[in-house]
């Protein structure tokens, strides 16, 4: 069973990075989902994605029927169960929803 990093800033992506390179035991997919389609988190998504099992790189522009809809044609292609869900901004109604579309362990 794998587990579930979801990150939406590129410090967020360098602790994740750090996460999945010190726990070689277990596999780990990305979510990264930012407001802001810049370079910098492109960069830091295209860094840790590759050390992920599956990635996705998500852009919204605060509109959540669109992040909804995407939501789900996404989660569609990631596991049923994680072991574990990473997630750093606790505060974000988008990081809310997936945490309550996702299942996981701990």
């Amino acid at each position: 069973m794998s587990n579930i990093i979801v990150c939406m800033t590129p410090l967020q992506a360098l602790i994740a990075e750090k996460i999945i390179e010190n726990d070689s035991k277990n596999s780990y997919d990305l979510l990264y989902i930012t407001y802001y389609s810049q370079e910098k988190n492109k960069y830091y998504y295209d860094r840790i994605s590759k050390k992920a099992k599956k990635a996705k790189f998500l852009y919204v522009k605060k509109d959540f029927l669109v992040f909804f809809i995407n939501t789900f044609t996404l989660l569609k292609n990631y596991d049923l169960l994680y072991n574990e869900l990473y997630i750093a901004t606790i505060h974000d109604k988008y990081c809310h929803f997936l945490s309550s579309k996702i299942n996981y362990k701990k």
